[in-house]
């Protein structure tokens, strides 16, 4: 068994390792601040994908929607992060 690749892949050859820097830089470890931020931006996150999940739901099963956007967002879909 043969692997061959589809005619409409163009393979070409990237930058030699020694054309370019590939080494690692320092970096600070995360602060108690850094972690926090990042947590509700993950929330955010997954707030705005089920929100994007439930007006997708909307759409594909036929419902019309006759909302005004700013109206219709849920309690707490923005962040307002206090530091």
């Amino acid at each position: 068994m043969a692997v061959r690749f589809s005619d409409k892949v163009q393979v070409v050859d990237t930058h030699h390792k020694s054309d370019y820097d590939r080494s690692s830089i320092e970096v600070e470890p995360l602060t108690q601040t850094d972690v926090y931020i990042l947590l509700e931006l993950r929330k955010a996150f997954n707030q705005h994908t089920m929100y994007l999940e439930y007006l997708r739901n909307m759409i594909e099963s036929k419902k019309h929607l006759n909302i005004n956007a700013p109206e219709f967002v849920p309690r707490g879909y923005f962040m307002d992060i206090q530091l």
